[in-house]
């Protein structure tokens, strides 16, 4: 939403968004700033358009879609107020990532890949081997590994997860109708042309309403699709909205990180450090030494969650839990 235009009111001071003159009445005023408060319009225009005021403004609903304004000379006592302003916000793309082709892995080959791999390993490093440089090596022999596992690349454009090969086919139909329709501009196409864009659009709707009702599960829980969904459809080029603090809004990056700092600090306890008592004896106490049984190993990697995203050293839950059997002797 755009809203412009010379509002005639000098005695709003648009920094704190307060009323300080008395040339209006109080109620013009507070009624107008009501007004952008119920609706959530931001002020943009911060410099005076006739002499010390600011008489024209640009409010509106998505700032963050304001890419400048700055005031050009008029030809009356008014500057001009140009705003360039983007219609809809800038999504970014999905990241590309790899995809691992499970389905397609001879994980045989890979088991005895890790096999021979391991049986050097164990030649090579004494048990007396630093314990980050053996990790580092086991991962490297993982990663090895994984390299003979078909993958593929995710695809970089946005695209709408409810549009199925169905629709996608019929929406090809449409368009080869229309070009028809156009061609020979006859009746018949073209009502050919419009029962196919109605179809489709019922088709569309269904496929749209449906993938909606799949965030929700038959235990009523919310499913992980709904937070994308949600992601997908922003408004706003940025993540944090408009904030109002004591009276003030606040639309630039800073400001809003300085407001949520303020608040989430506010209900920290402050703690008296002048005479912070001396614990007696040793803080660290002595734990019992570790024993790391094949069994136990073998437990965590079978209980791995496959579909979970791979940790810090990007080695996949589902690889670790397929060859999990292979390198127990050896960790």
């Amino acid at each position: 939403m755009w809203v412009s235009g010379d509002i005639n009111l000098p005695d709003i001071n648009w920094e704190d968004n307060c009323v300080e003159g008395h040339q209006y009445s109080l109620t013009i005023n507070n009624t107008f700033l009501e007004f952008l408060y119920d609706n959530g319009l931001s002020q943009i225009v911060d410099f005076p358009t006739r002499r010390s005021n600011i008489l024209d403004i640009f409010v509106t609903n998505r700032p963050s879609l304001v890419e400048s304004c700055e005031s050009v000379g008029g030809i009356s006592d008014h500057e001009v107020v140009l705003t360039k302003s983007m219609i809809l916000a800038q999504l970014c793309p999905p990241a590309r990532r790899r995809i691992y082709l499970w389905s397609k892995a001879d994980f045989n080959h890979i088991r005895q890949s890790i096999q021979s791999l391991c049986e050097d390993f164990v030649i090579t490093y004494p048990p007396t081997t630093p314990i980050n440089i053996l990790w580092n090596k086991f991962s490297d022999i993982c990663t090895q590994c994984l390299n003979l596992i078909p993958t593929k690349w995710s695809t970089t454009k946005q695209k709408q997860p409810w549009i199925t090969r169905q629709i996608k086919q019929l929406t090809r139909k449409k368009q080869r109708a229309y070009k028809r329709a156009h061609l020979t501009n006859s009746l018949s196409d073209w009502a050919t042309y419009q029962d196919l864009k109605r179809l489709s659009q019922r088709e569309c709707c269904s496929a749209f309403n449906n993938y909606v009702s799949s965030f929700i599960d038959e235990n009523n829980n919310v499913t992980k699709k709904l937070w994308s969904f949600i992601k997908n459809r922003k408004q706003d080029r940025t993540g944090i909205s408009t904030l109002e603090h004591q009276g003030t809004t606040y639309t630039d990056s800073l400001s809003k990180a300085n407001v949520l700092a303020e608040y989430f600090s506010s209900v920290f306890t402050q703690e008296d450090t002048t005479n912070v008592p001396v614990l007696e004896g040793n803080p660290l106490p002595e734990i019992p030494p570790i024993h790391i049984h094949s069994d136990g190993v073998s437990q965590l990697l079978h209980t791995l969650k496959a579909h979970k995203a791979a940790g810090p050293n990007n080695l996949p839950s589902y690889f670790l839990k397929e060859v999990a059997n292979v390198p127990l002797p050896f960790l």
